[in-house]
């Protein structure tokens, strides 16, 4: 079915205010959650709101937080989140940041003590609307194996960049190794996965999904990859204060244990280098001459890093959102109505 996302905004709002989250902290969640559903990112959309709910209720997040400034420079901002939700603890990040930015050129934030941020890209994308350049990165649970480990050390360590462009902003939003969400679906499926993508449990290459699910995956690229993880784990992680390495618990699936998040954002003023138009422009020429390259076949589709994501934004302006019936029926029902 296809709702209207501005009602189902409401609902995943409502799921949080019922559990004493204040409504503007609940609106965040749902804003966050919409932008992954609208961009068709759906893995860390709504369909993650029923665990933090349940996180909430068990009392592993706490969900009327006091956040409070640690150390302060004009540039660089160190937050305690209170281990609330990392929507609300990061959407503070994202606006200090942007707002430092606007003022002194760039601004980093580095937050620990919270949960699960889900889609980088949605605090990107809310800096990227000022004109700012937005650099983001969180660290995970230790699913990657090293180069010549046979078990996992570090974790997928997500890195998102989001520049403002003239048609639509330049949107990069990538793990260090091949979704886990993605191998989940094909185990599900009893479909194999590709080579390369994943070591057992015993630390031999497997294409089995189920296999790779209780093994380990393996970073992009071989060592490249394994090395922005490394680097990735230090600025989100052993520079906030947050978990890192085999200590990281799981945010979604551990329920023993609340799994202290580090995160790191940061904002940067193009303008403060050349006009804000001039930047968009060159930006803009940039996109169309790889866009007019030479196809590699005439039906060949150019794209550039976040069109697909506008693209989905587009077809949800027009349409509506697809969610399933019993989603729908389920967190209407979460919420009494």
């Amino acid at each position: 079915m296809f709702v209207n996302p501005a009602e189902w905004h409401e609902i995943c709002t409502k799921m949080f205010t019922t559990v004493g989250v204040p409504e503007e902290d609940a609106g965040l969640v749902a804003d966050t959650a919409l932008t992954a559903d609208i961009r068709g990112v759906a893995s860390h959309g709504s369909v993650r709101l029923p665990v933090y709910r349940e996180r909430i209720q068990r009392g592993l997040i706490n969900p009327t937080p006091s956040i409070r400034i640690v150390n302060d420079c004009p540039t660089l901002v160190h937050l305690d989140g209170d281990n609330g939700l990392a929507q609300v603890v990061d959407n503070k990040a994202a606006q200090i940041a942007a707002e430092r930015a606007n003022k002194y050129g760039v601004c980093c934030v580095a937050t620990y003590n919270t949960n699960h941020m889900a889609l980088l890209s949605h605090y990107g994308l809310k800096i990227a609307e000022q004109g700012l350049i937005a650099y983001i990165m969180c660290n995970t649970p230790p699913f990657v194996a090293t180069m010549g480990a046979a078990e996992p050390v570090i974790g997928t360590n997500p890195i998102c960049w989001c520049i403002p462009g003239k048609e639509f902003p330049i949107v990069l939003d990538m793990a260090i190794s091949p979704a886990r969400g993605k191998i989940k679906n094909a185990a599900a499926a009893g479909k194999p996965i590709p080579e390369g993508w994943a070591l057992d449990k015993n630390g031999r290459p497997t294409t089995d999904a189920a296999a790779a699910l209780e093994g380990m995956l393996l970073p992009i690229a071989g060592h490249k990859g394994y090395g922005i993880g490394v680097v990735v784990e230090v600025f989100s992680a052993l520079l906030t204060g947050g978990k890192y390495g085999k200590n990281v618990t799981h945010p979604l699936d551990d329920y023993d244990h609340k799994p202290n998040c580090g995160n790191f954002i940061m904002a940067l003023d193009p303008s403060k280098i050349m006009a804000e138009e001039d930047f968009v422009r060159r930006v803009d020429d940039y996109v169309q001459m790889v866009k007019s390259s030479k196809k590699s076949s005439p039906d060949a589709d150019i794209l550039f890093p976040g069109e697909l994501e506008h693209r989905n934004e587009l077809l949800v302006a027009e349409r509506g959102l697809e969610i399933s019936d019993e989603t729908y029926q389920q967190y209407k029902s979460m919420v009494g109505q």
